[in-house]
C-alpha cells in the first residue's frame, strides 16, 4: 500500500501513488469522515480501497472521494478495481451505515472502474455518484465500468460510462 488510513477525520490530498497493490486504503471500521481529494493513482491493482478490517462491528462514517485520477491496470490483469467501496459485511442494517460520496473523479482502467459492494439493508445508506468519468479500456468480461448491488446507489447524475469493448454496468 502507498498509504493506509486508520484514523477519523483525515483528508488526503495531492498524493501520487504508482505500482502498488493498493494506492489508498481506508479501514472503514476505524476511520470515519475521510476525504480523498485530488490524488493521482497510477497502475495500482486497486487505486482506492475502502473496506472494514473486521466483520460484525457497526461501520458508520462518511467517505468522500473527490477529484481523483485513477489510471492503469496494475500488475495483475484479472484482479482489482479502480475504486472499491464496501460499507459493511453483515446483513444487519446497523452494521452498514456508511455513506460514499464519489464526485468528479476520472477512472480509466482495463478492469472494473468502480465496485460498490454493500451488504445489508440499503434503506439507511445514501451513496452519491456525480460527475464521474468511468472508462474501461480492457477487452474482456473483466472490463466493466460500474458494479453495484441493486439499491446500493441512491443518487447518480452526470456520470459518463464508456466501455468501447467491455461492459458499461
Amino acid at each position: 500500500h502507498c498509504l493506509t488510513i486508520k484514523a477519523d477525520h483525515l483528508q488526503v490530498e495531492g498524493l501520487t501513488c504508482r505500482l502498488a497493490t493498493i494506492g489508498l486504503a481506508v479501514d472503514a471500521l476505524t476511520a470515519r469522515n475521510v476525504t480523498l481529494a485530488g490524488n493521482v493513482l497510477q497502475d495500482n491493482d486497486f487505486g482506492i480501497y475502502i473496506q472494514p478490517s473486521s466483520t460484525g462491528i457497526p461501520v458508520k462514517g462518511e467517505f468522500r472521494i473527490l477529484h481523483n485520477l485513477v489510471t492503469g491496470g496494475g500488475t495483475q490483469p484479472d484482479y482489482g478495481a479502480g475504486i472499491y467501496l464496501q460499507g459493511g459485511y453483515t446483513t444487519d442494517s446497523t452494521n452498514s451505515l456508511s455513506v460514499f460520496i464519489v464526485e468528479n473523479n476520472t477512472i480509466r482502467t482495463p478492469r472494473i472502474c468502480l465496485r460498490m459492494t454493500s451488504t445489508g439493508s440499503t434503506r439507511l445508506r445514501t451513496h452519491y455518484l456525480k460527475n464521474n468519468i468511468f472508462e474501461t479500456t480492457g477487452t474482456d468480461s473483466n472490463s466493466i465500468c460500474l458494479v453495484a448491488r441493486p439499491g446500493t446507489i441512491s443518487f447518480s447524475d452526470y456520470n459518463l460510462l464508456f466501455a468501447p469493448a467491455g461492459y458499461a454496468g
